[in-house]
């Protein structure tokens, strides 16, 4: 059995690599942002994805609120999307949002 500073380490080690694939997700809601109202739905895909994938684990990892935030942009844009809607205003303003959030993260988590 592992000793628990083995276990803390692992998780440690999980949450660097997952703090390090933010910068990713961060692009793909970011270029959401920036298409807006004419995303493809690549471009809504890759975005949903991206909160998929931090809600899945953030919480997990101690971020409670980044996953939380990643969990509602991701619900939002599936709701457009299912809907036939282009991201609207609330899409919108949920992944920026999250991208905010992201960003909080980073910035507890350097250095």
């Amino acid at each position: 059995m592992r000793e628990p500073a083995g276990i803390e380490g692992a998780i440690a080690g999980i949450r660097t690599r997952f703090l390090g694939r933010l910068h990713g997700h961060r692009d793909a809601l970011a270029a959401l942002g920036e298409a807006a109202q004419n995303a493809t739905p690549d471009v809504v895909e890759a975005a949903i994805f991206a909160a998929h994938k931090i809600a899945g684990s953030a919480r997990m990892l101690g971020l409670p609120t980044l996953g939380e935030v990643a969990f509602q942009t991701e619900v939002q844009l599936t709701d457009d999307r299912d809907n036939g809607l282009a991201p609207g205003s609330g899409s919108l303003t949920q992944a920026e949002a999250l991208i905010a959030e992201i960003d909080a993260a980073l910035a507890g988590h350097s250095g």
